[in-house]
């Protein structure tokens, strides 16, 4: 917990840097004068802008094309909540309390490239946990299959002679995530948008946690068999000061061959989506 917070604290102060540094190019932004030779009846041809001073001189003012589009400003950073569900699991398989099972996202670092005014790209950088809350009182431990494999699999925490009295039994998977993001936004509200892309994510740690009714709290860390990468598909809708927002995973959680159903002697491939929204800085 103290490493990913030195990690936001890094990101936050690299953010900082980034947007003052952005603000001091802008200050510093001009018209650029080019004195040259023009024909006065197609200046819509020559990107040039025409004002008279007080004395009646014309002034000719030429903008270079590369500071036509600098007004684009996409949506990234902000602070996302939403719920994360898994397909292909079987049933009676670490499943899921779905009304408990969430995500959340900070998103810190935000970068935008315009294509025109309203249409551009957005990347950035955040961290994402993903909270698998299990409804039955079991956990994931690391075991053996039946060709004595190392794997990992359910196990019931409640095991013949030593029950408790279990609160909540989670799995936590923690990212850094960096996005790849297509937006459009309405020519007179840019608040309200449409974006869809890609998020990229690296793993940066898992845990499982028990709760019991006495406060009693059992933590496991370990990787878990889980992806060191994973990439998910995400489509979202902005109405300001809001987004919802929905993802689909393109790789699964777990690695090929690292969660084993024991009951039906096979691996499993757990594919994760979810959905929720955001509040943006």
């Amino acid at each position: 917990m103290k490493k990913i917070s030195l990690l936001i604290l890094t990101l936050i102060a690299f953010n900082c840097v980034l947007r003052a540094q952005e603000e001091k190019k802008e200050s510093n932004k001009g018209p650029k004068i080019t004195i040259f030779s023009f024909d006065i009846n197609h200046l819509e041809s020559c990107n040039s802008i025409v004002n008279k001073d007080s004395n009646g001189n014309i002034c000719i003012f030429s903008r270079d094309k590369k500071d036509r589009y600098n007004k684009f400003d996409g949506h990234w950073s902000g602070f996302e909540l939403g719920f994360t569900r898994y397909i292909d699991a079987p049933k009676e398989f670490l499943e899921l309390s779905k009304g408990k099972s969430s995500q959340v996202n900070l998103n810190i670092i935000e970068s935008s490239f315009g294509i025109t005014d309203n249409i551009g790209f957005v990347t950035g950088l955040g961290i994402q946990w993903n909270n698998y809350r299990f409804s039955d009182d079991v956990t994931l431990v690391k075991a053996y299959d039946n060709k004595n494999q190392r794997c990992y699999t359910e196990q019931n925490i409640n095991l013949p002679g030593k029950e408790r009295d279990v609160i909540k039994s989670k799995l936590t998977t923690s990212y850094i995530t960096i996005p790849l993001l297509f937006e459009i936004q309405s020519k007179y509200n840019r608040g309200k948008f449409i974006q869809a892309g890609i998020v990229g994510g690296i793993n940066i740690g898992a845990h499982t946690k028990i709760k019991y009714g006495n406060g009693d709290k059992d933590k496991d860390f370990d990787n878990f068999g889980i992806n060191q990468f994973k990439c998910d598909a995400t489509l979202r809708l902005g109405i300001s000061p809001f987004n919802l927002w929905f993802s689909y995973g393109l790789t699964d959680i777990f690695d090929k061959n690292e969660l084993y159903n024991s009951k039906t002697k096979e691996y499993l491939n757990l594919t994760p989506w979810s959905f929720g929204f955001s509040i943006f800085f």
